[in-house]
Protein backbone atom coordinates (compact mmCIF):
# COMPACT_ATOMS: atom_id res chain seq x y z
CA UNK A 1 0.00 0.00 0.00
CA UNK A 2 1.47 3.27 -0.67
CA UNK A 3 0.78 6.49 1.18
CA UNK A 4 1.32 9.77 1.78
CA UNK A 5 2.44 12.91 -0.44
CA UNK A 6 2.44 13.37 -4.42
CA UNK A 7 6.20 11.31 -4.64
CA UNK A 8 3.59 8.41 -3.69
CA UNK A 9 0.77 9.29 -5.63
CA UNK A 10 2.53 9.82 -8.74
CA UNK A 11 3.90 6.04 -8.62
CA UNK A 12 0.30 4.61 -9.56
CA UNK A 13 1.05 1.21 -9.22
CA UNK A 14 4.41 0.95 -11.00
CA UNK A 15 5.69 -0.64 -8.31
CA UNK A 16 4.19 -4.03 -8.88
CA UNK A 17 6.37 -4.19 -11.94
CA UNK A 18 9.46 -4.12 -9.82
CA UNK A 19 7.92 -6.33 -7.19
CA UNK A 20 6.86 -9.37 -8.95
CA UNK A 21 3.75 -11.08 -7.73
CA UNK A 22 2.62 -8.23 -5.53
CA UNK A 23 -0.39 -6.40 -5.61
CA UNK A 24 -0.17 -2.93 -5.32
CA UNK A 25 -3.00 -0.54 -3.69
CA UNK A 26 -2.13 3.57 -3.80
CA UNK A 27 -3.88 5.93 -1.61
CA UNK A 28 -1.06 8.54 -1.51
CA UNK A 29 -2.82 12.16 -1.98
CA UNK A 30 -0.39 14.69 -4.08
CA UNK A 31 -0.27 18.17 -2.05
CA UNK A 32 -0.46 16.24 1.66
CA UNK A 33 1.39 16.88 4.30
CA UNK A 34 3.16 14.55 7.15
CA UNK A 35 0.65 16.19 9.39
CA UNK A 36 -2.65 15.06 7.57
CA UNK A 37 -1.18 11.46 7.36
CA UNK A 38 -2.23 11.25 11.15
CA UNK A 39 -5.33 11.00 11.38
CA UNK A 40 -8.99 11.56 9.86
CA UNK A 41 -9.58 10.86 6.17
CA UNK A 42 -6.67 9.81 4.86
CA UNK A 43 -6.00 7.17 7.28
CA UNK A 44 -9.14 5.10 6.71
CA UNK A 45 -7.47 4.27 3.50
CA UNK A 46 -5.27 2.19 5.52
CA UNK A 47 -6.43 -1.20 6.13
CA UNK A 48 -9.80 -0.74 4.03
CA UNK A 49 -11.25 -3.98 1.48
CA UNK A 50 -10.56 -0.67 -1.33
CA UNK A 51 -6.94 -0.64 -0.35
CA UNK A 52 -6.80 -4.34 -0.02
CA UNK A 53 -7.42 -4.95 3.20
CA UNK A 54 -4.11 -4.79 6.11
CA UNK A 55 -1.16 -4.55 3.96
CA UNK A 56 1.88 -6.52 4.78
CA UNK A 57 3.95 -3.26 3.43
CA UNK A 58 3.16 0.04 3.44
CA UNK A 59 5.58 3.00 1.24
CA UNK A 60 5.53 6.18 3.60
CA UNK A 61 6.24 8.91 1.64
CA UNK A 62 6.10 12.28 3.83
CA UNK A 63 7.81 15.33 4.88
CA UNK A 64 8.09 16.72 1.28
CA UNK A 65 5.18 19.36 1.14
CA UNK A 66 5.91 20.32 5.40
CA UNK A 67 8.92 21.16 3.77
CA UNK A 68 7.88 23.91 1.24
CA UNK A 69 5.07 24.64 3.47
CA UNK A 70 7.98 25.93 5.63
CA UNK A 71 9.65 27.22 2.61
CA UNK A 72 12.67 25.45 3.88
CA UNK A 73 13.09 26.77 6.86
CA UNK A 74 12.35 24.04 9.09
CA UNK A 75 15.14 22.35 11.17
CA UNK A 76 15.43 18.78 10.27
CA UNK A 77 14.47 17.80 14.01
CA UNK A 78 11.10 19.59 13.46
CA UNK A 79 10.51 17.83 10.28
CA UNK A 80 11.17 14.38 11.71
CA UNK A 81 9.17 14.84 14.42
CA UNK A 82 5.83 15.49 11.72
CA UNK A 83 7.49 12.73 9.93
CA UNK A 84 7.33 10.21 13.15
CA UNK A 85 3.83 11.26 14.29
CA UNK A 86 2.84 9.92 10.86
CA UNK A 87 5.09 7.14 10.96
CA UNK A 88 3.35 6.05 14.33
CA UNK A 89 -0.04 6.97 12.81
CA UNK A 90 0.49 4.10 10.48
CA UNK A 91 1.85 1.67 12.87
CA UNK A 92 -1.17 2.00 14.74
CA UNK A 93 -3.71 1.63 11.55
CA UNK A 94 -1.30 -1.68 10.44
CA UNK A 95 1.09 -2.57 13.19
CA UNK A 96 1.78 -5.49 11.35
CA UNK A 97 2.53 -4.20 8.21
CA UNK A 98 6.68 -3.52 7.22
CA UNK A 99 6.96 0.52 6.77
CA UNK A 100 9.30 1.42 4.04
CA UNK A 101 10.46 4.91 3.12
CA UNK A 102 12.60 5.96 0.38
CA UNK A 103 12.83 9.45 1.09
CA UNK A 104 13.28 11.51 -1.72
CA UNK A 105 15.61 11.89 -4.70
CA UNK A 106 17.67 15.10 -5.00
CA UNK A 107 15.54 17.21 -7.14
CA UNK A 108 16.78 18.90 -10.35
CA UNK A 109 16.57 22.39 -9.26
CA UNK A 110 14.02 24.56 -7.02
CA UNK A 111 10.07 24.33 -7.99
CA UNK A 112 9.89 27.52 -8.77
CA UNK A 113 11.41 30.74 -9.56
CA UNK A 114 10.99 32.17 -6.83
CA UNK A 115 11.14 29.36 -4.42
CA UNK A 116 13.59 29.58 -1.09
CA UNK A 117 13.97 25.97 -1.41
CA UNK A 118 16.68 26.73 -3.87
CA UNK A 119 19.54 24.87 -3.30
CA UNK A 120 20.88 21.30 -2.72
CA UNK A 121 21.69 22.23 0.58
CA UNK A 122 17.89 23.68 1.61
CA UNK A 123 16.59 20.59 0.54
CA UNK A 124 18.87 18.31 2.60
CA UNK A 125 17.52 19.09 5.22
CA UNK A 126 14.01 17.62 4.58
CA UNK A 127 16.41 14.69 3.39
CA UNK A 128 18.35 14.37 6.71
CA UNK A 129 14.38 14.27 8.79
CA UNK A 130 13.39 11.78 6.68
CA UNK A 131 16.88 9.41 7.93
CA UNK A 132 16.18 10.93 11.70
CA UNK A 133 12.67 9.78 11.34
CA UNK A 134 12.93 6.72 9.81
CA UNK A 135 16.28 6.09 11.88
CA UNK A 136 14.44 6.34 15.09
CA UNK A 137 12.40 3.37 14.45
CA UNK A 138 13.37 -0.26 13.66
CA UNK A 139 10.00 -1.40 12.56
CA UNK A 140 11.02 1.43 9.22
CA UNK A 141 13.00 0.51 6.26
CA UNK A 142 14.69 3.06 4.81
CA UNK A 143 16.21 2.99 1.28
CA UNK A 144 17.79 6.12 1.04
CA UNK A 145 17.02 7.65 -2.26
CA UNK A 146 19.00 11.07 -2.43
CA UNK A 147 21.82 10.22 -5.20
CA UNK A 148 19.48 7.92 -6.88
CA UNK A 149 18.49 10.05 -9.74
CA UNK A 150 22.27 11.02 -9.98
CA UNK A 151 22.29 14.43 -7.42
CA UNK A 152 23.69 14.83 -3.74
CA UNK A 153 23.47 17.33 -0.84
CA UNK A 154 25.76 19.33 -3.30
CA UNK A 155 24.43 18.95 -6.37
CA UNK A 156 20.71 18.97 -8.33
CA UNK A 157 19.64 15.16 -9.58
CA UNK A 158 19.68 14.83 -14.59
CA UNK A 159 16.74 15.77 -15.38
CA UNK A 160 15.91 12.45 -17.19
CA UNK A 161 14.48 11.15 -14.16
CA UNK A 162 11.79 13.52 -13.49
CA UNK A 163 8.58 14.80 -14.99
CA UNK A 164 8.96 18.49 -13.46
CA UNK A 165 11.67 19.80 -10.84
CA UNK A 166 10.21 17.61 -8.06
CA UNK A 167 8.72 14.91 -9.22
CA UNK A 168 9.99 11.21 -10.98
CA UNK A 169 9.04 10.28 -13.95
CA UNK A 170 8.71 6.65 -14.66
CA UNK A 171 12.25 6.09 -14.99
CA UNK A 172 12.77 7.78 -11.78
CA UNK A 173 10.81 5.42 -10.04
CA UNK A 174 12.57 2.45 -11.81
CA UNK A 175 15.85 3.49 -10.06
Amino acid sequence: LIVGDSMGEFSGTALASFCKGSTVKNAAVGGTTAVQWTSGDLMDHIGSDTCGGTPDYVWLSVGGNDNFEAQCGASAEDLAAKITASINAVKAKAPSAKILMTGYCMPISPESEDSTCNSPAKFSVLLDAVKLAANADSDVILVDSTAACGGSTTAWSKAGYFQDAIHLNNRGYCK
